[in-house]
């Protein structure tokens, strides 16, 4: 390992203010240039443990570091710092663990339990000495590779020049107690072989015994300790485990008994290895968005739009993919309704998601359609303005879908709601009775009784009973009446008459092919699953939109699977036509499968009903031909007879 050079120590090593006595570093003797050097494997020697380990007033110099190493070597019983009060004491540690963190380009560490280490007092100075028969000297290297020395402020460069095997590069941090500055640190450890695997630690001044350990941002005087090495490779273990806190904590606790960590500590932990992880998390908005535009210009597949903000704003984001528009698009000829819901915490800006349920396929479990994920908006305010440009660009992507099909449900947001109404003049649009009933509860609870309250509510929103499940408009404006006379309360009409609108008609616009008490819970649904996949945290915009895509590319993959009967989900109906085995499947190639997921993306069930051209009228559809029962035979096959009647002879 090369050592670094002079010159650029110089510049950058000394960038924490601090001082270290003259004492404590050594100095070159004034002597000729010409040295005879010695291989420093010439002065590594055997292991022999030392009768004592204290200091006499100040730290070790070069020389006693150099002989202790050369009659202990780099065996030692220490791995780590031991516990305890330590007043002019040195330890000798084996730094293979350290020496492993600096081949992979990581920062030393040397945890202790003295407390906090002021952070604007060490330094770290690394030093050339060069073994000569007059022992070791401090020399200096420059960026060219050249060893000098200096004498009476002029660099008189070593002659002849050394290789940098002959050359041993110590490096050393200086550190002073927060709560005792007359107490001090010093680690020196060494940069090549053969000391590679060695550490001095030597503590130098009496030991504040008196006065507690407390970290300077501590808020309840908790004595402050750091983590030792076996505490931080058990919790990295832990976080790369992808463990929550309080395991992290467990784990710790679990395998070092007698020494364990505070809950607080494995947060802190889990919250700076994710903000390591994700490089991301230390952008700024403005970087966030050049990243999203970014994504978008270099790959269109599911960001699709940036809007730029008219009201002060920053840009709005449309994603998706083909295959989730298509899916949409036939889901909508096929009947389903289209929620739409705002979603918020999951990052700086609002999440509005599309949902809506795929007819041609089932979940294996529970037998029902599954909750697919359509089209989702990020923008940063709920205006008319901001859910019309959203709006908007479905209209445009949905032109060919016949806008008296589509149905919209929500749960009444008011802005979303007159933006639906403005881009699909012609879709109907429900609203999300478990919202109505809540707002209804929430009202009424101040002006009367809980028994009143609940009977009102069950006279709309009974299952089998209730004024929402009628589907005839001479009873329900009986019942409706019947409501209002039984509490005369004016929010009460209000709301009625909302429902009506809302509900009522707009079930009846669809020959009541709504659901009765239908209710946006497949949007919440959805919302909760996206909530799982960012494990609840508050995501950058890079980052929210990777989360998307996979879920996107999730449902995808789970559709193509359905097709040769593997995964969560399998086709019904008429779709099952485009079924094939997984014999059959292993054998198409990429393009063949990419033709049959478009065929399934795109399928229309055939329709069940016939409407007149004016659209006045609509009726069941049936067989062509009516048929007698049992029979086999096409109609000109099959002719009717007559028996002849037979008469009597005598």
């Amino acid at each position: 390992m090369a050592p670094a050079d002079d010159s650029q120590m110089d510049e950058n090593e000394h960038s924490d203010v601090g001082t270290v006595d003259e004492s404590d570093i050594d100095q070159a003797p004034a002597d000729d240039s010409q040295m005879n050097v010695t291989n420093l494997e010439d002065v590594y020697q055997p292991y022999k443990n030392p009768d004592t380990n204290s200091l006499s007033g100040k730290f070790l110099s070069m020389e006693q570091q150099i002989e202790i190493l050369q009659n202990q070597g780099t065996t030692t019983n220490h791995t780590e710092i031991p516990k305890g009060v330590k007043e002019n004491v040195f330890f000798v540690l084996n730094d293979a663990y350290n020496a492993r963190r600096r081949a992979e380009g990581k920062s030393s560490s040397y945890p202790d339990d003295c407390g906090a280490w002021m952070q604007g007092k060490n330094i770290t100075k690394p030093e050339y000495f060069l073994k000569t028969q007059l022992g070791f000297q401090n020399v200096r290297r420059e960026k060219s590779g050249m060893y000098f020395r200096r004498l009476k402020g002029n660099k008189v460069p070593l002659s002849p020049q050394p290789t940098d095997e002959q050359i041993l590069l110590v490096k050393r941090k200086y550190s002073t107690l927060a709560r005792e500055q007359k107490y001090r640190k010093r680690v020196t450890w060494f940069d090549n072989h053969p000391f590679l695997e060695a550490a001095f630690v030597e503590y130098l001044g009496p030991y504040p015994e008196d006065s507690p350990s407390i970290h300077g941002n501590s808020k309840n005087n908790v004595p402050y300790q750091r983590l030792t090495l076996q505490q931080q490779e058990l919790i990295q273990s832990s976080l790369e485990k992808n463990q929550p806190p309080r395991e992290i904590k467990n784990e710790v606790r679990k395998n070092i008994p007698d020494d364990p960590i505070t809950l607080k500590t494995a947060r802190n932990a889990k919250y700076s290895y994710e903000k390591k992880k994700h490089p991301q998390n230390k952008q700024n908005l403005a970087d966030e968005v050049i990243t999203v535009l970014n994504k978008k210009y270099e790959d269109a597949s599911f960001v699709k739009e940036v809007l730029t903000s008219a009201n002060n704003k920053p840009p709005n984001v449309i994603l998706y993919s083909e295959e989730q528009m298509t899916s949409m698009r036939s889901s909508i000829k096929n009947g389903c309704i289209i929620g739409i819901d705002r979603t918020f915490n999951v990052g700086s800006c609002y999440l509005t998601v599309t949902t809506f349920k795929n007819t041609n396929l089932v979940r294996n479990e529970t037998s029902e359609p599954p909750i697919m994920l359509g089209p989702i908006y990020l923008h940063w305010d709920g205006t008319y303005h901001t859910y019309q440009r959203f709006l908007s660009h479905l209209q445009g992507q949905l032109h060919d879908v016949d806008q008296s099909k589509i149905i919209f449900g929500t749960d009444g947001e008011k802005a979303l709601t007159n933006a639906i109404e403005s881009c699909f003049p012609a879709s109907t649009h429900t609203l999300c009775t478990r919202h109505l009933k809540e707002n209804l509860r929430h009202h009424l609870k101040n002006h009367l009784t809980n028994p009143d309250v609940q009977e009102i509510i069950d006279s709309i929103f009974n299952r089998s009973t209730g004024l929402l499940t009628v589907e005839s408009d001479l009873v329900y404006k009986e019942m409706e009446n019947e409501i209002k006379e039984k509490h005369d309360l004016p929010y009460l009409n209000s709301f009625l008459c909302k429902v009506s609108k809302e509900v009522f008609e707009s079930r009846k616009k669809t020959n009541f092919t709504i659901p009765k008490l239908w209710t946006n819970n497949n949007n919440e649904s959805y919302n909760n699953v996206i909530k799982l996949q960012t494990d609840w945290r508050i995501l950058k915009l890079p980052a929210l939109i990777d989360v998307l895509q996979d879920l996107d590319s999730n449902q995808t993959s789970n559709i193509r699977d359905s097709l040769h009967s593997r995964g969560d989900l399998r086709v019904r109906g008429p779709a099952d036509i485009l079924l094939v085995s997984n014999e059959v499947w292993v054998n198409l190639t990429p393009e063949q499968r990419q033709r049959r997921l478009q065929r399934l993306l795109n399928f229309i069930i055939p329709a069940s009903s016939v409407t007149s051209k004016d659209g006045s009228l609509t009726i069941p559809k049936v067989a062509t031909i009516a048929k007698k029962p049992g029979q086999r035979k096409r109609a000109k096959a099959c002719k009717s007879t007559t028996l002849t009647k037979k008469t009597k002879t005598s």
